[in-house]
């Protein structure tokens, strides 16, 4: 039988860990909350914290993991579900998927983004999973266009790395809050800009 003094398992803790973020995120906004609040209100050490997230990106990842699999699977509906469309069509829709959840998770992925630095212990975030995915399901995209010889030749993975990087936080922030852009100006400015000219008419 087990007391209300037991020691909690290491899956317990996590689960009191995120939800106790979790309600201190919503309370004051994820920039503003700091390890040393979630562990206090948590009622653990620092340590205990530190030992299973190496930094608060670490602790936002795991939370978002839901978030991300839901992006990926509706970016792999597009690129893998709906061949009958042209690739330009498809990657207007993956574009505006993106920056709807730039939109949405902003704070959060600026955490991560910033945070997230590369130990002995943690890999980059360009190593992790939703990273590759998107990466390989944009890169899929740009190479069919490039095998149908629908654009002029590019490096597929290059440019699928050059589209996550300029849909960065950082970047969608300076031109949300500085720049005075909608979100939807954003999509669209980056389809005009960035992808409509590969499918420009050929010399």
């Amino acid at each position: 039988m087990t007391t209300g003094n037991a020691p909690r398992s290491s899956e317990e803790l996590r689960e009191v860990i995120k939800k106790t973020a979790s309600e201190l995120f919503d309370k004051h906004g994820v920039e503003f909350v700091s390890m040393h609040q979630i562990a206090k209100k948590a009622g653990i050490g620092q340590g205990t914290l530190y030992r299973r997230y190496g930094n608060k990106a670490d602790l936002c990842m795991e939370m978002m993991h839901g978030n991300f699999n839901e992006l990926i699977r509706r970016v792999r509906e597009i690129v893998e579900e709906k061949q009958h469309e042209p690739v330009s069509s498809r990657l207007k829709q993956v574009v505006d998927i993106m920056v709807y959840f730039l939109d949405k998770k902003l704070q959060w992925l600026g955490v991560i983004h910033t945070q997230n630095t590369p130990t002995l212990n943690k890999e980059d975030f360009l190593k992790s999973q939703p990273y590759r995915e998107m990466h390989g399901l944009l890169e899929k995209l740009l190479m069919s266009a490039t095998n149908d010889e629908l654009v002029h030749p590019i490096n597929a993975e290059f440019t699928a790395h050059a589209y996550i990087s300029m849909l960065s936080p950082h970047m969608y922030s300076h031109l949300i809050c500085e720049r005075g852009y909608t979100s939807q100006q954003v999509a669209d400015n980056f389809y005009q800009s960035v992808i409509a000219p590969l499918f420009a008419a050929k010399d």
